[in-house]
């Protein structure tokens, strides 16, 4: 999540598109973006900004998957069928991301929490 506050901010443009709350962060209000980086290259490939909850429904795979594999599989869309793998940190790992990406020619290396569906006790 970052710390942009929009007009409340030194440098701003038109103000914050949608302000998240998230209690578990040291300074829990601003924007929280998504972000695909490229590890050989240290450029970013994707960013997705996060919107109020009847945006984000409407996004591209969000009911069929749930918001985590869905940010994952729109923002790795450019790059199905190329033998790239994804590394992601346990807010976006489950089975549900590995197999929708396998089945989309990519690779999938994350940590699952066994609480999760589908997840191999």
């Amino acid at each position: 999540m970052s710390s942009w506050l929009g007009l409340e901010a030194d440098y701003s443009l038109n103000g914050i598109p949608h302000k998240t709350k998230i209690k578990q962060k040291p300074k829990g209000v601003g924007v929280e973006l998504k972000a695909l980086i490229d590890c050989k290259s240290s450029i970013m490939m994707c960013l997705e900004l996060c919107e109020g909850a009847l945006r984000q429904c409407s996004k591209l795979y969000e009911q069929e998957y749930g918001s985590g594999t869905a940010v994952t599989l729109r923002m790795s869309a450019p790059r199905y069928g190329k033998a790239h793998i994804l590394i992601a940190d346990s807010a976006f790992s489950s089975v549900a991301t590995a197999v929708a990406l396998k089945q989309r020619g990519t690779y999938f290396i994350g940590i699952v929490k066994t609480a999760h569906k589908m997840h191999p006790n």
